[in-house]
């Protein structure tokens, strides 16, 4: 069972990674969350939303990710004019009225409680692809509900172990999945795909989810020995586990890398059992070791 203390995805959180830390994130997985998220708040008056305040007088508009917010807004004196109206929209509908408007930015829960997040209006051409999507993605998975891109920027900052509750909480939360997922080639043997990494290790790739594998495959147009095509099936976590306890990988490999650069992480093959048994001791029996501090971020 996944530790519920574990940071999972909302989307303040992902706003907030759009706009403070962009380069740390993949912006397609940010963008959809965005688009996706099922809740949003508009206040209207006339039939038009309502204005987040501006001391330069430009037309920011208003919209609340939660009730709470919302409420925040209707409660500041002289803010919402009487009679304003509250409307529950999706992102795909939200996205696709504002676009009909012009606006000089667009403010995300301008009166809190969570901290007002304002973007410039390039954004909604940036959410277009993703709000005209099909709606035919749902969000079922665990590894989708446990927010792996914090975990990982937060844990290898700068690719450089942070503090060490973070590290150990990301690689709590990879061991705790019931599946990974592996880059293999389309063959009989699927044998995991091998490739020298920036550093010259012979490594494999492990996603948390499918759809990050498919990116990765995709995105590289991954073609295996005799020009097999590469594929990204699942994987018991404790195979993988195993292969590392007794060094019985179906090829060489030194490292395991995780969402190869969502951020992502990586743990030298050797290593990976120690750390699950570290991570898995009574608390009595864990030691400083360097065991944790060996799994690294890669880009």
């Amino acid at each position: 069972m996944i530790n519920q203390a574990l940071p999972q995805v909302t989307i303040e959180r992902t706003l907030a990674q759009l706009r403070w830390r962009p380069a740390d994130f993949d912006e397609a997985t940010l963008l959809r969350r965005i688009a996706e998220y099922p809740a949003y708040w508009l206040l209207l008056h006339d039939g038009e939303p309502l204005l987040a305040p501006d001391d330069r007088d430009r037309r920011l508009a208003a919209v609340f990710t939660s009730e709470s917010a919302r409420d925040a807004c209707l409660a500041e004196p002289g803010l919402a004019p009487a009679g304003a109206k509250v409307k529950r929209c999706d992102g795909r509908e939200l996205f696709t009225r504002l676009r009909q408007r012009h606006y000089d930015g667009i403010v995300f829960n301008c009166m809190g409680p969570d901290r007002p997040l304002a973007f410039v209006p390039e954004l909604l051409t940036r959410l277009q692809p993703f709000a005209d999507a099909p709606r035919d993605r749902h969000v079922t998975t665990a590894a989708e509900r446990i927010d792996f891109d914090s975990l990982a920027a937060d844990a290898y900052p700068r690719q450089q172990p942070g503090e060490r509750v973070i590290v150990d909480a990301l690689w709590r939360a990879t061991f705790a999945l019931d599946e990974w997922f592996v880059v293999t080639a389309r063959s009989a043997q699927r044998k995991p795909f091998i490739q020298r990494d920036n550093d010259g290790y012979p490594s494999a790739f492990l996603f948390t989810d499918a759809s990050r594998a498919a990116r990765f495959v995709q995105l590289n147009m991954l073609r295996m020995a005799r020009g097999s095509d590469a594929i990204a099936p699942p994987i018991a976590p404790a195979t993988v586990i195993a292969w590392s306890r007794e060094q019985s990988f179906p090829v060489h490999v030194e490292r395991l890398h995780f969402n190869f650069g969502n951020p992502g992480w990586f743990s030298p093959s050797d290593n990976l059992a120690r750390l699950y048994d570290h991570l898995n001791a009574p608390p009595a029996l864990r030691v400083l070791s360097p065991d944790t501090s060996r799994g690294q971020t890669g880009v």
